[in-house]
């Protein structure tokens, strides 16, 4: 996620011979694909360039030549404009389903620009179990302790709107309200059971 025109001067930009600036096209331009940049003194480019034709092969050459002469014809500005558009507009939807179907529920994120929430279960609720409720409902979240350092579940789980489609939201959210439901009742069962 890059700021919308903030008008802010990149560190690359004030000291280049200092800084490695990394950034990927994955989320506002060919989501899906892995490609990313890299701007950085020469010979921290070429030791890097060196270390990833050895370690990767995953990146198709010309996929990567086509997205290059893309990025220098300045033809992404556009395309990202388009982007962010598409992602805000999906991003209020899934605000907005949010509300309508987990009201009970804290959840933060959904900035402007950004494409991912938090959503908050309740205290005893495993977002691993949640996140399983909601898969076999054929909905994709993540689980938030994929996300923490210790892989300790903290009953949060991460949603994405980058690559959902529009129309798809507000029923993937009312499917993962039912996951989230059918979770908490058994995690209150489990809790007032009798231990023998």
């Amino acid at each position: 996620y890059e700021e919308p025109e903030s008008g802010l001067t990149p560190l690359a930009a004030r000291a280049p011979e200092q800084v490695v600036w990394l950034g990927t096209l994955s989320k506002d331009l060919v989501p899906g694909f892995r490609i990313g940049w890299l701007a950085a003194p020469r010979p921290v480019v070429e030791r890097l360039a060196l270390v990833k034709r050895t370690a990767d092969f995953q990146t198709p050459l010309p996929l990567q030549a086509a997205i290059a002469s893309f990025l220098r014809a300045g033809l992404d500005r556009e395309a990202r404009r388009a982007r962010a558009s598409e992602v805000e507009t999906r991003r209020k939807e899934m605000s907005g389903a949010l509300g309508r179907h987990l009201p009970d529920l804290s959840w933060w994120g959904g900035e402007p620009g950004s494409a991912i929430f938090w959503l908050i279960l309740p205290p005893g609720v495993s977002g691993r179990r949640v996140a399983e409720a909601a898969a076999a409902r054929g909905v994709a979240v993540s689980a938030g302790a994929d996300f923490d350092p210790e892989g300790e579940d903290r009953g949060a789980l991460r949603l994405s709107v980058s690559r959902v489609e529009r129309e798809s939201i507000e029923r993937g959210v009312a499917l993962l309200a039912e996951a989230v439901r059918e979770t908490r009742a058994r995690a209150s069962v489990l809790e007032s059971a009798p231990v023998v």
